[in-house]
């Protein structure tokens, strides 16, 4: 098994549970794995509703926060993510890594808006690069480079409402992408729509303003159950916003079991043993527009998982650092 490039896919796979990606408006958005959806999955039996939960209303004045963007609005944001990753196999320590920069653009567009507001949306990724790093392998780059050009190409639409709640959400695959890719996110499709649940309270908030989302996370091998994202209204002004957003994520071992990852060799087991997340960032933007303008998230995670190898019945022992930086821009 190629460890170095398992253990990449793992890093973008959890410390992707920390990120807020800009996919939707100034909202905490599902990851991007779990975004990466196959197309005709069954509805959820028994979806289970996240939750907001208001920390502090803010001073006066207090509004509504409400999405409001113009029929025909488009926007192309560029996403750069610079990672770093550090830990050991079975006590020996690995050199850390430096990942080369992922920048990836996507294309968004307001195609209709209906009269109570339910705004439907669509967005294209049209274009994934790697910069160049002369001191990391060239054959792990072309790897990267290879997976996440299956990425463009994807499409997405989607309906959301005043206060930014998605729902009617459908994917376009490219044809080139991997059968095990899809069979993996499976499970998560069914909760896909209470992931991407609105931040935006219900009742106004002024400047100050403190709120939580508490969104249950699918059974998906991982050791975490719910993830909590905090928001504070930093500003408000001529209809731009600045949100402060936070995670906390802590992996409850006990809820842990075997993690089917796409790419494994067949028998392979994989057990996460604990798993921490978190993150800190802003994103501006205006409550008229699809996506912030400006916006940058810090994530770090903390994970420990044994793999066990079907042939030789060995254990390995893995301790896994790794951060990412992102960046985005709208125009």
């Amino acid at each position: 098994m190629k460890k170095p490039l398992l253990l990449t896919s793992l890093l973008f796979l959890t410390t992707g549970l920390g990120v807020t990606s800009p996919t939707l408006t100034l909202k905490a958005e599902t990851p991007a794995v779990i975004a990466q959806v196959a197309q005709n999955s069954p509805p959820p039996a028994n979806p289970a509703q996240s939750e907001i939960e208001l920390i502090d209303p803010g001073i006066q004045p207090r509004q509504e926060l409400r999405f409001i963007p113009a029929a025909n609005t488009r926007q192309t944001t560029k996403i750069t993510m610079k990672t770093k990753m550090a830990g050991s196999i079975d006590g020996q320590v690995m050199p850390a890594i430096d990942f080369p920069p992922v920048a990836m653009t996507m294309e968004a567009i307001v195609k209709e808006i209906d009269a109570n507001g339910d705004t439907h949306i669509e967005v294209s990724y049209s274009q994934v690069e790697i910069a160049a790093n002369s001191s990391f392998p060239a054959n792990v780059i072309e790897a990267m480079r290879s997976q996440l050009e299956k990425v463009k190409g994807l499409k997405m639409s989607y309906t959301i409402d005043s206060q930014g709640k998605t729902k009617d959400l459908k994917v376009e695959f490219p044809d080139n992408i991997d059968p095990n890719i899809k069979q993996f996110l499976q499970p998560m499709l069914n909760s896909l729509e209470q992931l991407s649940a609105s931040p935006m309270p219900s009742i106004p908030v002024g400047i100050g303003g403190k709120w939580r989302v508490t969104t249950p996370v699918p059974p998906v091998g991982l050791p975490i159950e719910q993830m909590d994202v905090f928001y504070e209204l930093v500003s408000w002004e001529n209809n731009v916003v600045t949100l402060k957003v936070s995670t906390d994520v802590q992996g409850d071992p006990n809820a842990s079991h075997n993690f089917n990852f796409p790419g494994m060799p067949p028998g392979m087991e994989m057990n996460i043993k604990s798993m921490a997340i978190q993150s800190t960032g802003t994103l501006t933007g205006r409550l008229d527009r699809i996506l912030p303008d400006i916006g940058n998230i810090s994530v770090t995670s903390n994970m420990e998982f044994t793999i066990k190898d079907p042939k030789s019945n060995q254990e390995s022992q893995i301790n896994m650092k790794s951060s990412i930086d992102m960046t985005m821009e709208s125009q």
